[in-house]
């Protein structure tokens, strides 16, 4: 699906690549021209994301809840910078393998105030962290949360050594720990709260086990993915612009 000139005019980016500087936008307002939302309805607003994302290289859209703009930002934050008690609870960092067939490599997380998380590879991160390039960033939108009831998430890829579809399996794997699975959370906070009791093994053995099971299951459903003929869907059977999030393997 490609964008009407009708729809063009109320996005504020519509060059062919993601054009910042930073690793991702660092407002709505440079996506979509929010003054132009106020008369939209829900779905169109919705329709305009999908459709946008849809049409470019190198990012996702995803649409979430209302809730969880806040939910994953105060996880993330710990709360209100000025809330010590509340900082405390920082969960700021996580861990997400990519696997390929000669073995697998882990990306790290930071999350970088007020609405970014930027991954880059745990072993250049560990070297030096001032140094390290992010391979791709995801971006948690609350700027419609009140007027639309809808959370905004925007996944930039700025390196091409993640893939796009790797990219958007990193991706929802992040959503489902910030937002959508409470097992995953508690892993997230053990990781930053608990270190030493995290257990890397198990968590890099279970997530293999996700991994293979979304190929096994993209193999067998390629022939009825690519005869429905979907507008969401890239190449290889992953759903590249989710409406609520929902992961598609």
């Amino acid at each position: 699906t490609t964008m009407t000139q009708q729809q063009q005019r109320y996005m504020s980016d519509t060059s062919t690549g993601s054009g910042f500087s930073f690793a991702g936008p660092r407002s709505l307002n440079e996506i979509l021209r929010i003054e132009l939302m106020k008369d939209k309805t829900t779905n169109e607003v919705k329709d305009l994301w999908l459709t946008y994302h849809e049409s470019r290289d190198n990012v996702h859209g995803v649409i979430l809840p209302k809730d969880a703009a806040s939910t994953i930002l105060n996880r993330a934050s710990g709360g209100s910078s000025s809330n010590t008690e509340g900082n405390k609870n920082k969960c700021g960092f996580f861990i997400s393998p990519i696997f390929r067939d000669s073995g697998f490599f882990m990306l790290v997380s930071q999350f970088m105030e007020p609405n970014h998380f930027v991954f880059a590879y745990l072993e250049d991160y560990r070297l030096d962290p001032a140094r390290a390039q992010p391979l791709l960033s995801v971006t948690i939108f609350d700027e419609l949360v009140d007027s639309h009831d809808i959370t905004l998430v925007r996944c930039d890829v700025v390196n091409r050594g993640v893939s796009d579809h790797e990219a958007y399996r990193v991706l929802q794997s992040h959503l489902d720990a910030y937002y959508r699975m409470k097992e995953e959370f508690e892993l997230v906070q053990t990781f930053n709260l608990a270190p030493n009791l995290f257990d890397v093994d198990d968590y890099i053995s279970r997530k293999s086990i996700k991994w293979r099971e979304e190929d096994e299951g993209v193999v067998e459903n390629a022939s009825s993915t690519a005869a429905s003929s979907s507008p969401h869907v890239m190449d290889g059977g992953s759903t590249k612009n989710v409406d609520d999030g929902a992961p598609r393997p």
